[in-house]
Parts: structure tokens; C-alpha cells; sequence
């Protein structure tokens, strides 16, 4: 769509990932765009590539994409291999809460890493999760960390409306799934 800001490119569920024709096709994109490799352990829907994830991330960081997304704590040592130009997203996700979510841990690591994005997706299952999420948006804001922090499932809509209200730089929805949103009611 030629109104796009941004893209996320999902490398997830391919099997072998050929650099040279992903680079040819990342050649012709005219957006700015976000590789992302999940791990297997993220999602039971990921087919595991042939070749090993961390090599695959290594070789995806050398193309000098706009943005790579690495998940913390597991891909960061992939970190000092980041070329100039090339930000990393470090991103913390929690599907089921919010109890997986190193907060603290991932706050003092962007200290370190100043030039990257920290993306939090969590599921907030009540009022206080919703809460703890503005938390952690304060804290972002307030020590200049560049952040996305979303919720997920039906309480996490909020935070996709609230978006910029959180200080984020962007959100993400996906265009080829139909979410189950609550009926409109069109009488009143």
C-alpha cells in the first residue's frame, strides 16, 4: 500500500532462507522495513528453519536492513554484530501475561544500546496488567528509551488505540488475519 510507514517482514515460516534472492527482494522494497525471525519456542506455529537461527540472524544483520528484530534475552549476543545503519528491535513478548517480561533487566540494557528500540508485547489479563503497561511506558518515556509497548488479546486493544498516549514510535497490526472485534452497535 503506497501509504504504508513501515513493514514487518516475518522470516519465521520458511524453511531455507535464501540470502541473495532476500536481499535482491529487500532491494526493491521503497518503505522503511523490519526483519523478524522468531525462535521456535515463541509460537508452536513456526516452522523451524533448516539452518540454524543464530546464523541466519547473522547473515540478515550483515544485508544492513533498516531494522532487525532480535528477542531478548536469546539473541543478545547478536548485538555488537549490528552494522551502523541497521537498528535493532530488542523485543520481550509474553503470550499468556505479563510475568515473562523482564522489565528491569531489558531497562538497563538499553542503556547500553541507546541507538536500539525496545518492544514490549505482552497479554494483560486485568485493569493492574493494563496499569503496569503505562507503568512501563512512563519509565520509557522518562529516561528518553526508544519503545514499543503493546498488549495483546482483547484487554491489549487499548494500548494499540493509546499508542501514541504510551510514547510509542509506531504499532504493528497484521493485514491477513481477522481479529474478532466486538459487534458495533449501529442503533444507538
Amino acid at each position: 500500500d503506497k501509504n504504508t510507514d513501515i513493514v514487518d517482514i516475518r522470516l519465521d515460516n520458511i524453511a531455507v532462507i535464501d540470502i541473495k534472492l532476500l536481499s535482491t527482494t529487500l532491494s526493491k522494497i521503497k518503505v522503511p522495513y523490519i526483519l523478524s525471525l522468531r525462535s521456535e519456542w515463541l509460537n508452536k506455529e513456526i516452522i523451524p528453519p533448516v539452518e540454524g537461527r543464530a546464523t541466519i540472524l547473522r547473515n540478515i544483520i550483515q544485508l544492513r536492513p533498516p531494522y532487525v528484530t532480535i528477542e531478548y534475552p536469546l539473541d543478545m549476543p547478536l548485538l555488537k554484530e549490528f552494522n551502523s545503519g541497521t537498528i535493532p528491535i530488542i523485543s520481550l513478548t509474553d503470550f499468556e501475561g505479563m510475568a515473562k517480561i523482564a522489565f528491569n533487566s531489558a531497562l538497563a540494557l538499553m542503556e547500553k544500546y541507546p541507538e536500539a528500540i525496545l518492544k514490549i508485547s505482552s497479554t494483560p489479563n486485568n485493569v493492574n496488567d493494563l496499569l503496569t503497561i503505562w507503568r512501563w511506558a512512563k519509565a520509557c518515556n522518562k529516561k528518553e528509551i526508544k519503545h514499543i509497548i503493546l498488549g495483546m488479546g482483547i484487554m491489549g486493544r487499548l494500548t494499540r488505540i493509546k499508542s501514541k498516549e504510551l510514547g510509542n514510535l509506531w504499532t504493528y497490526a497484521r493485514y491477513d488475519k481477522i481479529y474478532e472485534e466486538p459487534p458495533i452497535d449501529r442503533k444507538s
